[in-house]
């Protein structure tokens, strides 16, 4: 029997095998609670700074700005709850963790303003230089957008806040940025961002809120006082281990030939499939791409690959929208007599792998398309 394909890595990765190991080890040496005073505790906190200086001289961060939390979500939230007073700017494409955040913080009299972004699903910073005529606490937009793969201009957007002067602070979610192309390139004029593990091949769970110039601020969960005060609980060191593993080979794993490789598998898809087009050409994650057809719904297309073994999605699996257009492909203007799905590559896939791939979607599509 075939092994299924698993083409929705945006979504969540497999955990790598080294992760699990290291994981593994963790739990038989770092299992005591590192808040503790006695030998067994001190030596977990021991592999617990070990692994933040790791982490943060993995994403150009001091040891000190890295917090570890339970994953993006916790991350986003902590920002936006703590540093959105008065009036918060976002794309209008954000993941859910920061865009329903937002609408909650609305209730609460906070002014929300959603920056358009462009049919090609990138925010220009001319608009962001203009929203900014009035004062703003935060402005958090996305470096890589997880239902399209585009790479907003992150620098340019964090250098326009940093030279409007108003004491905005820029917060950017980097979940699906773990490449050594798609991570900003320029930290100056970014305060937050932050990572989920299980976007980058680690375990579910765990992640990283990261500032590269390091804040204090009154923590979201309370009633431990780890992360320096910032985020209470018990510290999960393997769990942060195996995240810090998975960090590590990833970046490795997702260099220059695993993007030449995305390429070819694109191009080749879309030569064997002619109905398939782009839903956007920009520049972004090359793992990451986002289809548009026509004569069938994205949903049934989606679950018409999963009955021959390949499992794509729709869009961000957080958004639980069926049928129709999301959110994102609403505010880039996307023809909703359209159908989309996403798919998302692992350097873990085999050719093998991409090859019965290339053989499955343009057999379903013909199938069952209405066109």
């Amino acid at each position: 029997m075939s092994r299924e394909l698993y083409f929705d890595n945006a979504g969540s990765t497999p955990l790598l095998p080294e992760a699990l190991e290291r994981f593994g080890e963790l739990a038989q040496i770092a299992y005591a609670n590192s808040s503790s005073g006695h030998a067994v505790g001190k030596r977990a906190k021991g592999e617990l700074e070990a692994l933040r200086r790791t982490l943060g001289m993995c994403v150009g961060v001091p040891p000190e700005g890295v917090v570890f939390t339970a994953g993006a979500t916790e991350s986003n939230n902590t920002v936006l709850r703590r540093f959105a007073q008065s009036r918060v700017l976002l794309s209008a494409t954000e993941h859910p963790s920061v865009y329903e955040t937002a609408l909650v913080l609305r209730e609460r009299g906070v002014k929300v303003e959603l920056l358009p972004v462009s049919r090609e699903g990138s925010v220009d910073p001319a608009v962001l230089r203009e929203h900014l005529k009035q004062p703003a606490d935060l402005v958090s937009i996305m470096t890589v957008n997880n239902e399209t793969g585009v790479r907003n201009p992150i620098e340019l957007l964090a250098q326009v806040v940093r030279d409007h002067g108003g004491g905005a602070l820029f917060h950017t979610d980097t979940a699906q940025s773990v490449s050594p192309a798609m991570w900003p390139q320029e930290l100056e004029g970014i305060d937050f961002l932050t990572l989920s593990a299980h976007k980058f091949h680690g375990p579910k769970g765990v992640g990283a809120l990261l500032m590269p110039k390091p804040r204090k601020f009154a923590p979201l969960l309370t009633g431990g006082g780890q992360e320096g005060g910032l985020r209470s609980g018990t510290s999960p060191v393997p769990l942060i281990g195996a995240m810090v593993c998975a960090l590590e080979r990833t970046l490795e794993g997702r260099g220059a030939a695993f993007t030449q490789r995305c390429d070819l598998f694109w191009e080749t898809l879309l030569a064997r499939t002619p109905g398939l087009s782009f839903t956007t050409t920009a520049p972004g994650a090359p793992w990451i791409k986002n289809f548009a057809f026509l004569g069938l719904r994205g949903d049934a297309f989606a679950r018409a690959l999963e009955g021959e073994g390949l499992h794509v999605s729709t869009g961000s699996a957080c958004a639980g929208q069926k049928g129709g257009l999301s959110r994102v492909l609403k505010a880039m203007g996307c023809d909703p007599q359209r159908g989309h799905i996403r798919m998302s590559l692992s350097h873990l896939l085999s050719l093998n792998d991409l090859e019965r791939a290339l053989k499955i979607v343009p057999e379903t599509y013909e199938r069952y398309a209405l066109v």
